[in-house]
C-alpha cells in the first residue's frame, strides 16, 4: 500500500469525525458500535448562560444514557466560539460532580492512562485541533448514564447596534429533560430573543437583571440556533469585577470606526487573484455563503473603472498537496465558469497548509491571495512559504483553527475574516482596503503588561480591551489607526475605578483567555508561559489539560491538588502532602547521613597504610564454566591458585589462559573443548530434524495473504466501470461509512490495486 495515500486517509479521519459531529450534533458524545462511530443520545441537558456587558459565560451539563447491555466508552467533542477555551470541566463520580484541575498535558495523559489500566474511570479534557475540545468518557455503564459539565467564556457577536449571543441548539434527537436559563446582568434595556429557542422563551425583569428560562420534557430542538439580541449601547462601556481573592479585573468595550476622511481609503485593484480553496474531507458541507461572497468580490474587481484589461483568477484546490492552478478570466463568462468549478468540488483527503506557495509570475506585479479553509492542517508541513502579496483568509466552519488562520493572514499582510462574526457587507467593505485597527493601549502611571490585547489587530465591530487594576482607579488610553508611517492615530481615554466593581469571576476568565490568545501567536516560543497560565487559571490549553480523579488516594499518589470545590478533600490532601513531604525530607536527611558515613569510611580507608608480606600475590577467582551437557570444570591450565609463591619456572610462558599459576602449561581437558549444546543442534543431521517435523527442503518463514474483506462498498467499487464511476461510488459510500477507519483502509487498498493513486 502506498504509505502517503494511506496516511492522508488516516490523519483525515479523526478530524472528519469531529467536523461531522460538530455539524450535526454539537456537542456530541461519539461511541462505537461495531466499526461505526455514532452520537450517543442525551437523557438530560441543562444550559445556564450569564451575560455581563458583551461577555457571556456558558455552562452546559449533559447526561448521556447507554441503552445497551454492555458498558461503553465515548469521546465528547465540544466546538467553541473563536477565542474561547474550556474554563471549567466536571464529571460525575459516585453520584457527585467533581471539577477537573489543570495539569500539564503530558503528565495528565500519563496519569489518566495509568488509572484507566486499573479499570477506574478518571476524566480528561484536552485541546485538539482548532476550536474543538475533546474528553474521553469511560465507562458509561450498561443501562446507565454519565454526566459531563463544560464551561466556557466568549464574547458576543456584532457591533454597537446589535450585539448578539449565539447558542447552538441544533441537536437532532429528542431530549427527555431539557432546561435553559439565560441571565443578562444590568442591561441598558430589555434583551430579546431574535431567533430560535424553545416556545414562549422570553425575558422578564429579575432584580438588576433580565432572565429567560424554561424546563421541558421530551424537547425536540428546532434547526435554528438560539440568538439573543442585546440593546444598542450609547457609547463605550467599562465593566469592573471583583473576584473571590480580591483581584480587580476590568473590560473596556468600544466600537471604533475610521474617520470619515479615511473610511473610503482603498488600495489599487490586484492584477491577479489566486484562490486557495480547501477541498479536504473536513470541509465537506454547504459552501453557498463563501461562494456568494467570492462571486461578489470578483464581480466588483471586474467592474473596477481604471482596469485596462479583465485580469485573471487562478483556482488552486488544496488537500494534502496543492493542485495545478486553473485560470479564469475576470469577465462575466470567466466568473460563471469559476463558480461552476468550485460548486462541483468533491471534498476528500487531508490538509497540508504547507503546500501553499506563491504564484511566481514575473509578468504580474500585483497579486492578491484568498484562502478559504478551516485551518485544520493534519498532513506534512503546517507552515506555508511567505507569499509575494497580501493573503486574506476566510472561514465559515464550526470547527476552525482560528489562531493559526489569524497568524497566517497577518504574517502575509492580510486579514482573517471569521464569517461567523463578519457579515458579507462588512467583509466586502474591508477587502482591498487598509485595516482600521487597534494599535496599542497604556495605563496611566504604569506599564501595559496586564492589558490584552497587546499586539495590533484589525477591528470587526466591537473591540474589547481587558486588564487588571492594582490601584483605586486609573486611566486607560487606547490608540486606533491604520498603522501607516506619518499617520496620527485616534486616541481615546477611559476611566477605571474600583468602586464600580461587582462580584464575579467572568472578567477574570476573559482576561486569561485574551492573554492565552496573545501567547498563541507564538505558541512554541511561549510554551512555558502558556502552561503556567493554564494551571493558574484552570484553562485547557495546548499544554495543559483538565483532569478529574475519583479518590483522595489518587490525588495524593500523583501529588495533584483536588479542586477548590472539594474543600474537605483538599484540606485532607494538604495535610497528607505535608506528612509525605516531612517523610521525604526525613528520608532524604537519613540518606545524606548514610552517604556521609560511607564517605568518612572511604576517607579513613584511603588514609590507612597497608603492609603486605614480601612475596604476596593476588588474583581474581573465576567461575568454573557449566556446559549444556551438564559437564563442568576447567583444565589445569585454566585453574587459578589464588595465593601462591610467585611465577612458575616458565615465567609468562608458564601461565595458563586463565591467570596466574605456579605450574607449567597443560593441554585443555575434554570438558573445556566440547561444543555448546546449541551448536550441536545447529549441526543436527537432516534425519534428526525430520523427527521434529521439519522438512529438509523448507526454510522457516511467514506467508502474508492480502486482506480481502467482503463489504458492500467494495462490491460496488469492483462493479464500477471506470475511474469516474469508482470515485462517485467512493464519495457516496463515504457519507455512510466515513465514521469507520476500516472504510478508509479498505478503499486505500482497493484504489492502490486499481492503479489509481
Amino acid at each position: 500500500m502506498k504509505v502517503q495515500h494511506l496516511l492522508v486517509l488516516l490523519v483525515a479521519w479523526p478530524l472528519l469525525v469531529a467536523a461531522l459531529s460538530a455539524q450535526t450534533v454539537p456537542p456530541a458524545l461519539m461511541v462505537k458500535e461495531g466499526d461505526v462511530s455514532k452520537p450517543l443520545g442525551l437523557a438530560k441537558l441543562e444550559i445556564h448562560v450569564r451575560i455581563f456587558g458583551s461577555v457571556a459565560q456558558t455552562t452546559t451539563t449533559m447526561t448521556f444514557a447507554n441503552p445497551t447491555d454492555r458498558p461503553m466508552e465515548g469521546d465528547l467533542y465540544f466546538p467553541l466560539p473563536e477565542g474561547a477555551t474550556v474554563t471549567g470541566y466536571a464529571l460525575d463520580i459516585a453520584g457527585a460532580m467533581v471539577d477537573g484541575v489543570a495539569v500539564e498535558k503530558h503528565e495528565a495523559r500519563r496519569v489518566f492512562e495509568e488509572i484507566v489500566r486499573q479499570g477506574i474511570d478518571p476524566g480528561l479534557v484536552q485541546w485538539t485541533k482548532g476550536n474543538t475540545f475533546q474528553t474521553r468518557v469511560f465507562p458509561i455503564p450498561a443501562h446507565g448514564s454519565r454526566t459531563v459539565r463544560v464551561e466556557y467564556v466568549s464574547e458576543l457577536i456584532g457591533g454597537q447596534d446589535a450585539p448578539t449571543y449565539h447558542l447552538p441548539l441544533n441537536f437532532k434527537e429528542k431530549v427527555p429533560e431539557f432546561s435553559l436559563r439565560v441571565e443578562v446582568v444590568k442591561p441598558a434595556a430589555p434583551p430579546v430573543v431574535a431567533q430560535g429557542g424553545p416556545a414562549n422563551f422570553a425575558f422578564e425583569k429579575w432584580r438588576d437583571s433580565y432572565v429567560a428560562e424554561t424546563q421541558q420534557k421530551d424537547w425536540l430542538p428546532a434547526d435554528e440556533n438560539l440568538v439573543v439580541a442585546l440593546p444598542k449601547t450609547a457609547g463605550p462601556r467599562v465593566l469592573v469585577e471583583k473576584t473571590d481573592d480580591g483581584q480587580i479585573y476590568f473590560a473596556v468595550e468600544d466600537h471604533s470606526a475610521p474617520p470619515a476622511a479615511t473610511a473610503t481609503r482603498q488600495e489599487s485593484a490586484p492584477r491577479r487573484v489566486v484562490i486557495f480553496w480547501d477541498a479536504s474531507g473536513s470541509r465537506a458541507g454547504d459552501h453557498a455563503r463563501e461562494i456568494a461572497l467570492l462571486r461578489s468580490y470578483v464581480e466588483r474587481l471586474s467592474a473596477t473603472p481604471d482596469r485596462t484589461d479583465p485580469g485573471d483568477v487562478d483556482l488552486i484546490l488544496l488537500r494534502n498537496v496543492a493542485s495545478n492552478p486553473k485560470r479564469f478570466t475576470l469577465d462575466k463568462k470567466g466568473i460563471r465558469e469559476l463558480v461552476a468549478e468550485i460548486e462541483k468540488v468533491q471534498y476528500d483527503g487531508g490538509t497540508q497548509l504547507g503546500a501553499i506557495r506563491p504564484a511566481v509570475d514575473p509578468a504580474v506585479q500585483s497579486t492578491r491571495y484568498l484562502l478559504f479553509t478551516d485551518g485544520l492542517s493534519n498532513f506534512g508541513q503546517e507552515e506555508p512559504a511567505r507569499l509575494d502579496g497580501p493573503l486574506d483568509v476566510f472561514s465559515a466552519a464550526s470547527t476552525v483553527d482560528h489562531a493559526t488562520l489569524r497568524r497566517l493572514a497577518t504574517s502575509n499582510g492580510g486579514r482573517y475574516f471569521n464569517l461567523v462574526k463578519w457579515s458579507d457587507a462588512e467583509v466586502l467593505a474591508q477587502i482591498d482596503r487598509p485595516a482600521w485597527s487597534f494599535l496599542s493601549a497604556s495605563i496611566e502611571g504604569g506599564p501595559a503588561k496586564d492589558l490584552y490585547p497587546q499586539l495590533p489587530e484589525p477591528l470587526a465591530g466591537r473591540f474589547t480591551l481587558v486588564g487588571r487594576l492594582d490601584s483605586e482607579s486609573t486611566t486607560v488610553t487606547v490608540l486606533y489607526g491604520y498603522g501607516m508611517p506619518g499617520e496620527s492615530p485616534t486616541k481615546k481615554t477611559f476611566t477605571v475605578s474600583r468602586t464600580d466593581a461587582v462580584e464575579g469571576s467572568l472578567l477574570r476568565r476573559l482576561w486569561a483567555e485574551k492573554k492565552l490568545a496573545e501567547l498563541m501567536v507564538r505558541q512554541k516560543k511561549n510554551r512555558k508561559e502558556i502552561a503556567t497560565l493554564g494551571k493558574q487559571f484552570n484553562l485547557v490549553t495546548p499544554y495543559t489539560s483538565l483532569l478529574v480523579l475519583d479518590s483522595l488516594d489518587q490525588y495524593v499518589e500523583y501529588e495533584i491538588a483536588p479542586p477548590a470545590s472539594l474543600k474537605e478533600m483538599r484540606e485532607e490532601y494538604l495535610r497528607r502532602i505535608d506528612t509525605l513531604e516531612h517523610q521525604k525530607q526525613k528520608k532524604k536527611a537519613s540518606k545524606l547521613a548514610k552517604v556521609l558515613r560511607m564517605w568518612k569510611q572511604r576517607v579513613k580507608w584511603w588514609n590507612t597504610k597497608f603492609k603486605y608480606s614480601e612475596h604476596f600475590k593476588y588474583g581474581e577467582k573465576e567461575e568454573e564454566p557449566v556446559y549444556p551437557d551438564g559437564r563442568s570444570g576447567r583444565s589445569r591450565s585454566q585453574r587459578i591458585r589464588r595465593y601462591g609463591g610467585g611465577m612458575g619456572g616458565g615465567g609468562m610462558g608458564g601461565m595458563g589462559m586463565g591467570g596466574m599459576g605456579g605450574g607449567e602449561a597443560h593441554p585443555a581437558s575434554p570438558a573445556a573443548t566440547s561444543p555448546p549444546a546449541e551448536t550441536a543442534v545447529r549441526s543436527m543431521p537432516l534425519s534428526a530434524l525430520r523427527k521434529f517435523g521439519v522438512a529438509a527442503d523448507r526454510q522457516p518463514g511467514i506467508a502474508i495473504k492480502p486482506w480481502n474483506p467482503d463489504t458492500p462498498y467494495l462490491k460496488k467499487l469492483r462493479a464500477a466501470k471506470d475511474d469516474r464511476a469508482r470515485l462517485a461510488v467512493y464519495m457516496k459510500s463515504r457519507a455512510k461509512y466515513g465514521n469507520s477507519p476500516a472504510f478508509f483502509l479498505d478503499c486505500a487498498e482497493f484504489f492502490r490495486e486499481a492503479g489509481d493513486a
